[in-house]
């Protein structure tokens, strides 16, 4: 059984939407900027995941990488809430 969240039909539309429009946005802003913008904006972002691989390596050499955390099951919505209220005494 996956322990994933269900998919809602109208927030994946929604979604999908806004991803659309956001391609198209910046495909529009790619072609109007011209050629060498585009060309001068990949160096510099080729640049940065070179430095960005460098750094990491040497963060995971220092020792500083975190370890990956596992999610707990999002079961909460399913479970039944619990009394927190006083107990009654046995002692009656």
């Amino acid at each position: 059984m996956s322990r994933r969240r269900r998919v809602q039909g109208w927030l994946l539309a929604r979604d999908l939407l806004i991803s659309g429009a956001s391609v198209l946005f910046s495909m529009w802003v790619t072609f109007a900027s011209g050629y060498s913008a585009v060309y001068e904006a990949l160096v510099v972002v080729l640049a940065g995941i070179i430095l960005y691989a460098f750094l990491n390596a040497r963060r995971e050499n220092l020792g500083q990488t975190p370890e990956p955390v596992d999610n707990p099951p999002d079961d909460t919505a399913t479970q039944a809430p619990t009394e927190t209220g006083p107990q009654p005494s046995a002692s009656a």
